[in-house]
């Protein structure tokens, strides 16, 4: 086996990797909280603190550093309707953590 045969299958065997590695880090850093079922049809969203007038969203991205057990921890006290969006599989607003 020459040179050459020996590099192309290294570079082969190296691009393989990448892509394994790249696939399991990616998964791994997209990992989110298994929803907090409720009637096993809905999860909660939004949540409102009686005694401090502030509300709290749900948020299922588990690598975001303000998530706390499945909730965000930055509570507003007025809703904004511009940060307000569908849920898209984390939260249903648009936060300040990204």
């Amino acid at each position: 086996m020459n040179y050459r045969v020996r590099e192309q299958i290294f570079n082969i065997i190296m691009a393989w990797t990448r892509k394994v590695l790249y696939f399991i880090l990616r998964l791994d850093k997209h990992r989110k909280y298994e929803p907090h079922l409720i009637d096993g049809e809905y999860i909660p969203l939004i949540e409102y603190n009686i005694k401090y007038d502030r509300y709290r969203f749900g948020c299922y991205c588990f690598d975001c550093p303000c998530n706390v057990n499945g909730y965000c921890d930055m509570e507003q006290t007025n809703l904004l309707q511009a940060q307000l969006h569908e849920f898209d599989g984390d939260n249903c607003i648009t936060q300040w953590c990204g």
